[in-house]
């Protein structure tokens, strides 16, 4: 029995420009999705069966060919379709979270039919590029492969078209992260298209960042992001129920949504003076806190 160890992702800046060739950064989470295995080969058809500890409902594709499948069975099926598996997959993280549930399975599905080590900067760039291809293959030939890259390679990473290179970061003590249980209504009003402006003001935003060097001001660029976000006239919901909320205790906060997902991760940007109290408005308002500490190891096989 082998296992796969791959890192949960939060995509931090860049999201949605980054479809259209802007750089996003993403980090690798310490929370794990471990999916232990056994192949045989088959000469003939195929025989599966796959024992799951968490649920995984919720990582269904709509365009999915055969819906008698599981996620990873489909994955698989891809990839080499003659073979008898026996898999096991347990997430440290709550599926709904949107912290890279289904890229951690098409990771995982990858893993199992890959001879690479997963261990230098070129396998994992090579990795990545067949991983978004499937991903994409997946979602109907969307994705930019910004959650993947996270998970290959752990640490911070920044991704541009097909270009993937580290980033050194450290995330502030003024940071952390909530899950607002509910979907991603930013998600929800893009879904039909991103505005050519909103691209290009957030992907402005990114770059900044991106150029700030070893202190980056977290500040403007989740300001200047949710600017971006207000003058095409789309508010998410959940945010602006927090804010207000802070306001009426009068706290000050940044707040920024995070990914372009199904599922609303939100960044917060306050004095950690401040983070008891914000987190315990949060809570009342149906938040969860989210572990966020950056893990440096990518996906790897042992």
């Amino acid at each position: 029995m082998r296992t796969l160890a791959c890192p949960g992702k939060i995509v931090l800046f860049g999201e949605w420009a980054v479809l259209k060739g802007s750089p996003a950064l993403s980090i690798a989470i310490t929370q794990l999705c471990k999916t232990q295995y056994e192949i045989q080969e088959v000469a003939r058809g195929r025989a599966v069966s796959v024992h799951w500890k968490t649920p995984l409902e919720e990582l269904q594709f709509p365009n999915a060919q055969e819906e008698d499948l599981s996620f990873l069975e489909k994955l698989l099926f891809q990839i080499k379709p003659q073979f008898s598996a026996e898999l096991k997959s347990e997430f440290e993280w709550d599926l709904s979270h949107g912290l890279g549930s289904s890229s951690a399975l098409v990771l995982s599905a990858m893993g199992i039919f890959s001879s690479a080590a997963f261990k230098t900067f070129v396998e994992m760039n090579l990795i990545w590029l067949e991983a978004r291809k499937l991903q994409q293959a997946l979602q109907g030939g969307k994705g930019s492969g910004i959650d993947l890259a996270a998970q290959i390679c752990g640490g911070a990473v920044v991704v541009q078209g097909d270009s993937l290179q580290k980033f050194e970061l450290k995330l502030p003590p003024e940071i952390f992260f909530l899950h607002s249980g509910k979907k991603h209504s930013t998600a929800q009003a893009l879904e039909f298209g991103v505005p050519t402006d909103l691209y290009k003001k957030i992907s402005k935003s990114s770059e900044q960042f991106l150029g700030g060097g070893v202190n980056p001001d977290w500040e403007k660029a989740i300001s200047e992001h949710n600017l971006a976000f207000r003058d095409s006239e789309i508010l998410d919901s959940k945010i602006t129920e927090l804010s207000t909320h802070l306001k009426q205790s009068k706290i000050s906060a940044s707040l920024k949504s995070c990914g372009a997902g199904g599922s609303e991760t939100i960044m917060v940007f306050a004095e950690v003076s401040r983070h008891e109290k914000i987190r315990e408005i949060a809570e009342r308002l149906g938040f969860k806190l989210i572990k966020h500490q950056i893990n440096p190891k990518g996906f790897s096989i042992s």
